[in-house]
């Protein structure tokens, strides 16, 4: 698959990965983008892989809304509570811009940044009005129905079966086929380069393109944060299968910012060691999009970078009913190894508030099904 951001492809998240987890990282359900060697580890969640979602759903979208971000995660994960509603609101006020580009429009419907994470969704449509088939990924072998039940929706909303593929759909509803892309990027000094994009049809059958960027936000940077939508249009061959490259260009925008609003810090109820990481300090901060845990572990005398990566550990946060939390909207969580034996670990959890007391256990996501978890901790403010 093409990795370049000249050829996006969806469901690619990707950050700096080091050599030496390559293996695990491979091993589990995510996806990465291998840059330059640092003692860095971010797994993300694949967007599509393991959700089971009902049938339903992918056509359950009212005509008189957006398809947003609150339906990607319903979609694809089957959660109805990824997206707090202070983000909620913030996106839904997004001023909406309109750009041609060749044959294609593309609607930009809700802007968002958390000062560490950027969203955008653009709808994409044939600028004249006019029947027209768009995809968010194209092969000469994808699928109508490749996109999950989603996919599978918009295949009987044309009367075409799942299978059909893009091409030979266009061919049988002699319609023009466009490939499209609507991606975030940063500006400098704002760009970090890591990001994900993915894309779903609404019940009219139109694309939606999904782009989450991450971002640098230094004290003093500007409200709303100056970044780039790069728009690129690709028209398909309906004889030959052929790509043809139409046009691009990159489009300057505002993204609005609402940075963390409350900060804490929790206290350890109780000496925490597992999976041979001592718990030393919790942080938290809370945005629109959710509340970022800061964890601070130190590993024990004697244990290698090496033997701590056999393992591909991830916090897991419990309410006081032991229900876990929803993850956060930037589907990530970071290991930070910069100062071994001090590892940081960061995640990000749905919540509309910070809660007095939150639970903590470390998982291990190569674990098989017979093993023990690790215990539970308790946390206070």
């Amino acid at each position: 698959m093409k990795r370049d951001m000249e050829n996006l492809n969806l469901r690619d998240s990707f950050k700096p990965t080091p050599d030496k987890c390559h293996d695990a990282l491979m091993t589990a359900a995510r996806s990465v983008k291998e840059e330059e060697p640092v003692q860095r580890i971010t797994f993300r969640a694949v967007l599509i892989a393991a959700c089971i979602i009902l049938a339903t759903t992918a056509i359950a979208i009212a005509a008189t809304r957006k398809l947003g971000w609150v339906d990607f995660f319903e979609i694809f994960y089957g959660s109805t509570d990824s997206v707090p509603e202070e983000a909620q609101k913030i996106m839904n006020s997004t001023e909406e811009q309109t750009f041609i580009l060749g044959p294609v429009s593309f609607t930009v419907q809700s802007l968002y940044t958390d000062g560490q994470e950027a969203w955008a969704s653009t709808l994409i449509t044939a600028a004249d009005g006019s029947n027209a088939l768009v995809c968010g990924d194209y092969s000469p072998e994808s699928s109508l129905g490749s996109n999950g039940e989603n996919g599978e929706a918009l295949a009987r909303k044309l009367g075409l079966d799942p299978e059909t593929t893009w091409l030979n759909a266009a061919r049988q509803l002699n319609c023009p086929l466009y490939w499209a892309h609507a991606t975030l990027h940063g500006k400098d000094p704002y760009d970090i380069g890591g990001g994900m994009m993915d894309s779903l049809y609404d019940d009219q059958g139109r694309l939606v393109y999904f782009s989450m960027k991450e971002i640098y936000t230094p004290d003093g940077c500007p409200d709303p944060l100056p970044m780039e939508l790069w728009l690129q249009v690709y028209e398909i061959d309906p004889e030959t299968g052929d790509v043809k490259d139409i046009a691009d260009s990159q489009e300057d925008i505002l993204v609005p910012m609402s940075l963390s609003a409350d900060a804490v810090t929790y206290h350890v109820q109780e000496d925490y060691t597992a999976f041979g990481l001592h718990l030393d300090s919790v942080r938290a901060e809370k945005t629109a999009s959710g509340m970022y845990i800061y964890t601070d572990f130190t590993a024990r005398d004697g244990m290698t970078e090496d033997e701590f990566l056999e393992v591909q550990l991830y916090p897991v946060w419990l309410d006081e009913n032991g229900e876990e939390y929803p993850e956060g909207m930037n589907m990530s969580y970071e290991i930070n190894m910069d100062h071994w034996p001090r590892v940081s670990i960061t995640s990000q959890i749905a919540a509309d508030s910070v809660p007095d007391r939150i639970w903590l256990r470390l998982a291990d996501d190569n674990a098989g099904p017979d093993e023990a978890p690790a215990p539970v901790t308790e946390l206070s403010r």
